[in-house]
Parts: C-alpha cells; sequence; structure tokens
C-alpha cells in the first residue's frame, strides 16, 4: 500500500473497531508478541510489526497462492 493511503485506510479501520467495541492498540507503543514475554520480543511499535510482519505476509501468502 502507498504510503499516503496508509493513513486514511488505518483511520477507517479505528472508526470500524471502535463502533463495534474491538480494542485496538496504540500504534505508536512497544509491540508485545501475546502469549510470550517482552523480554524475548523485538524492539518495535506496533505500527512496525502490524506492517511489516502482518500485511505483507498476508500479501505474500495470497501472492504465492495465486501463483501456483
Amino acid at each position: 500500500m502507498r504510503s499516503d493511503g496508509w493513513v486514511s485506510f488505518l483511520q477507517r479501520i479505528i472508526i470500524f473497531c471502535n463502533k463495534y467495541g474491538i480494542q485496538v492498540p496504540e500504534m505508536e507503543h512497544n509491540y508485545v508478541p501475546y502469549g510470550r514475554s517482552a523480554h524475548f520480543a523485538l524492539d518495535q511499535t506496533n505500527d512496525d510489526h502490524f506492517r511489516r510482519k502482518v500485511y505483507i505476509g498476508v500479501v505474500d501468502k495470497i501472492s504465492q497462492e495465486l501463483d501456483s
């Protein structure tokens, strides 16, 4: 996703989550993995983790599925 579209996309997601009572993590806070100690986590923000690991990982898996 282009950098200029990221902020508006994220704002729409936050509005949706607030409407339905879904807890949204603060993107500027440090990422703490679920079920693991913060001691073992990389020093990164929630924004870094979700943008690099989750969203790019999902797009990569979809691309691999479409290729096969």
